[in-house]
């Protein structure tokens, strides 16, 4: 069963560099799959450099795609604080 949660990029900056990087880097600790889906895009939310391809922006709207259920409340909580920066 996967597992989704759309939320809404809080940080003005959406995820640039340093952003973008503690989000793969929290998504690297979880087992299984993770992935971002934004306007019909999926890449690895593992990947740092698929993270910034997407170009997310702040408002933006993302998906958040996994079979490890913990792995999307908990990245989803991380998006919706600001991804505390």
């Amino acid at each position: 069963m996967i597992y989704e949660r759309t939320v809404t990029i809080r940080n003005q900056e959406g995820l640039h560099e340093r952003s973008a990087k503690s989000f793969a880097l929290k998504a690297n600790q979880f087992s299984g799959s993770v992935w971002i889906k934004t306007n019909q895009r999926r890449v690895n939310a593992k990947s740092f450099l698929g993270i910034l391809c997407l170009n997310i922006t702040g408002g933006t709207e993302i998906t958040i795609m996994s079979e490890n259920k913990t792995a999307v409340d908990a990245l989803a909580e991380f998006a919706e604080s600001g991804l505390q920066e």
